[in-house]
C-alpha cells in the first residue's frame, strides 16, 4: 500500500498541481495579512478575532473547494488516470488501486487544510496583537476537510461518470449555491440541502449537522466511486 501511495503522489501531486496548490497557500497568507491590516484597534479582542477568522475562512471556502474539486476531479480523468491500465495489469486489484488512490488525495488534502490552518494562526500571532487561539476555529479547519472531501469525491464521481472535466462546474456551483442558502437557517430548503449536501452554519462555521453527518455522506460518495471504478472500461 506504502508503494501505491508514493506512486499515486507522484503521477498526481506533479510540478503543475504543486505551483497550483502554492500559489493558493501564497494568496491564502497575502489574503490573511490584509485582513489583519483592516482589523481597526476600536475592536476589543472578541470582534476582532472573530473578523479576523471569517474573512480568512470565507475566502478559503471558495478556494480551496475549488482547488480540492479540480484536483479529485481530475485525477480520474481518462488522460490522467492512464496509468491505471500499468498497475492493474501488473496484478493491483481495482480495489487496492482505488483505495490508495482516495487515500492519497485524502493525506493530500489533510495536509493542505494543516497548512492553511498554520497560515491563519501564525499571521494572527505575528499581525495582529489580540489574536488568541480559538478551539472553535480549529473546529472549522477541520468541518472544511470533511467538505473539501464530500465535494472533491463528487466531483470524482461526475468525471468518472461522464468522463468530461467541466462536470466539477456542478459540485463547484452547488457548494456555492449553499452559501446563499446559509443566510435563511431553520428553512426547509436550508435543512434539505444540509442533509444532502453539506455547508456551514454562518455563525459558527461548523457543518449544520456536524462531523458524523459529513462522514456518512462521505463514505456513500465514496462507494458509489467505487462501484463506478470497478465496473469501467480502462
Amino acid at each position: 500500500m506504502k508503494n501505491l501511495i508514493s506512486c499515486h503522489f507522484n503521477y498526481l501531486f506533479n510540478k503543475t498541481f504543486l505551483i497550483a496548490i502554492a500559489t493558493v497557500l501564497i494568496l491564502s497568507v497575502i489574503g490573511d495579512i490584509l485582513s489583519v491590516q483592516l482589523l481597526a484597534d476600536i475592536y476589543g479582542y472578541r470582534e476582532g478575532n472573530s473578523l479576523y477568522f471569517f474573512n480568512s475562512f470565507m475566502i478559503l471556502r471558495i478556494v480551496s473547494g475549488f482547488l480540492a474539486i479540480f484536483l479529485m476531479g481530475n485525477s480520474f480523468h481518462p488522460k490522467i488516470d492512464q496509468y491505471s491500465c500499468l498497475l492493474l495489469t501488473s496484478g493491483v486489484s481495482r480495489f487496492r488501486y482505488f483505495t490508495s488512490k482516495v487515500l492519497t488525495l485524502g493525506i493530500g488534502g489533510f495536509l493542505f487544510v494543516l497548512g492553511e490552518y498554520v497560515i491563519y494562526l501564525a499571521v494572527g500571532w505575528v499581525g495582529y496583537r489580540g489574536f488568541v487561539f480559538r478551539s472553535d476555529d480549529l473546529v472549522s479547519f477541520a468541518h472544511l476537510f470533511l467538505l473539501l472531501l464530500f465535494y472533491g469525491y463528487f466531483g470524482m464521481l461526475l468525471v468518472q461518470a461522464f468522463q468530461n472535466l467541466y462536470t466539477i462546474i456542478i459540485p463547484f456551483s452547488i457548494m456555492n449555491i449553499g452559501m446563499l442558502i446559509s443566510e435563511n437557517p431553520g428553512s426547509g430548503i436550508y435543512n434539505i440541502y444540509n442533509f444532502v449536501f453539506l455547508g456551514f452554519e454562518d455563525e459558527s462555521m461548523h457543518l449544520v449537522f456536524g462531523a458524523f453527518h459529513a462522514l456518512f455522506l462521505v463514505m456513500i460518495i465514496l462507494i458509489i466511486n467505487f462501484v463506478f471504478f470497478r465496473f469501467k472500461d480502462l
